[in-house]
């Protein structure tokens, strides 16, 4: 499973927040190509080009490949110093409600696709010449046509990108998106599991393979209310990416994941998310977004909260991968004999059955619990290379010191954090 951070970059200033990234040991960024094409509107309500500041470079709609390198550079040149790599990048795109835009009425439908669809010829060439392997897109509503002609309209679109992308070897991952009505967030286009499977379908078929794919946005399904476990079983084998941020449920916010508790309850359904990744065995890209909690602090102090944030991610890809972890391998030993080995048993005890418990108390050598024989440590010394040892302890590190000294090779540590069920028959302390 491989982790990304994506939105800290300034695409002309990446070089402080980079070697923060790089001093935390994150290694993975999503490249902001989506920055290169940009609208908007002066007072006289003619469209143009748009000026970035601070350097005043304007975006070339008749775009090449050249002045896309020379746009790129700074992140790219950024990246190389502090050993930082992109395997995803953000596509240009007009976003998916198009009802509010208003000038796109006055300039033409036709001749914003036209340019919209140039611009992503060449970042789909530029990406796949550095070796970026995914993006995301975005399903489209354009003003003034009905359902029909927005799906019609999008089918052709995507096909003909599609056909494009598989020829460059890029996969193209939708992502569920967000209305407004009235001011109020509501389910956007793709947002329900079912339809966004569907769709995905569809556009494979058309194209011929499996170009497309679904990047679930948690803090859009939590803003809409959805159950994100169910939400992930609809869509299957299609989910390639997670984009992982948090927020209070009612306001959109890209925040570190964890950060909205309160009363013992988080906003976000970190569980239904962890069970939901577990179920279809989980093992694309986690993106991370988290600008609002990580800009929210001094830049003398990011340095630290981006370590935070790269512990964060590292546990929430191990929790994803536990039984990745099981399925792995074809023997597996246990080392502990309390209540995180009694939960490993009666969740997974059936499916990925351990040879035996290991446990440092003396006086339980011999015992059985859970239907496993409690063993003395040391008969870990003669351990088949095959065999792998989870430890079902919270003192992670000092066991696996003591199983590294017995010369165990294949270590993993077990978690009850997240169950598929809970067992509330705690056992007790002597």
């Amino acid at each position: 499973m491989k982790i990304y951070f994506r939105g800290l970059a300034d695409i002309f200033r990446p070089r402080q927040i980079f070697a923060d990234l790089a001093q935390a040991k994150i290694s993975g960024v999503v490249l902001p190509l989506g920055a290169y094409f940009y609208w908007d509107v002066d007072t006289e309500g003619i469209p143009r080009k748009r000026e970035i500041l601070p350097c005043q470079m304007k975006i070339d709609v008749d775009a090449d490949y050249g002045a896309l390198a020379a746009f790129a550079e700074p992140c790219l040149s950024a990246m190389q110093k502090y050993g930082l790599t992109a395997e995803v990048f953000d596509m240009p795109s007009l976003g998916g409600n198009l009802r509010q835009v208003k000038w796109i009425k006055q300039w033409g439908w036709e001749r914003v696709c036209d340019v919209l669809k140039h611009v992503q010829t060449v970042v789909l060439q530029f990406a796949s010449e550095k070796g970026i392997g995914t993006s995301f897109v975005y399903y489209m509503n354009p003003p003034e046509m009905d359902n029909e002609e927005i799906y019609a309209f999008n089918k052709d679109y995507y096909v003909c990108l599609g056909r494009m992308a598989a020829d460059l070897g890029i996969t193209l991952l939708f992502t569920n998106q967000l209305d407004s009505v009235g001011g109020h967030i509501v389910r956007g286009s793709l947002a329900d599991g079912s339809e966004m499977a569907w769709w995905v379908d569809v556009l494979n078929e058309a194209v011929g393979a499996e170009v497309f794919g679904v990047n679930l946005h948690t803090g859009n399904a939590n803003l809409c209310g959805q159950d994100i476990q169910m939400f992930i079983r609809e869509v299957g084998h299609r989910l390639k990416a997670v984009t992982v941020c948090d927020n209070d449920g009612r306001h959109y916010a890209s925040l570190l994941p964890f950060s909205t508790f309160r009363r013992g309850e988080y906003a976000t359904d970190w569980l239904g998310l962890i069970r939901g990744m577990r179920d279809v065995d989980f093992d694309g890209s986690l993106i991370f977004e988290a600008n609002d909690t990580i800009y929210g602090y001094s830049p003398l102090l990011r340095p630290h909260v981006l370590q935070l944030a790269k512990a964060v991610a590292d546990y929430l890809a191990w929790q994803v991968s536990l039984e990745l972890e099981m399925k792995r391998h074809d023997k597996i030993v246990l080392f502990g004999a309390g209540n995180m080995c009694r939960n490993y048993m009666k969740n997974y005890g059936d499916k990925y059955p351990p040879l035996f418990t290991c446990d440092n108390n003396s006086a339980r050598w011999g015992d059985m619990f859970c239907g496993l024989e409690i063993k003395n440590p040391q008969v870990l010394r003669d351990l088949p290379d095959d065999v792998c040892v989870f430890i079902c302890n919270v003192y992670y590190r000092e066991i696996e010191a003591q199983l590294r000294e017995l010369g165990v090779k294949n270590i993993a540590f077990f978690n009850d954090e997240y169950m598929p069920t809970f067992h509330y028959d705690r056992l007790e302390r002597g």
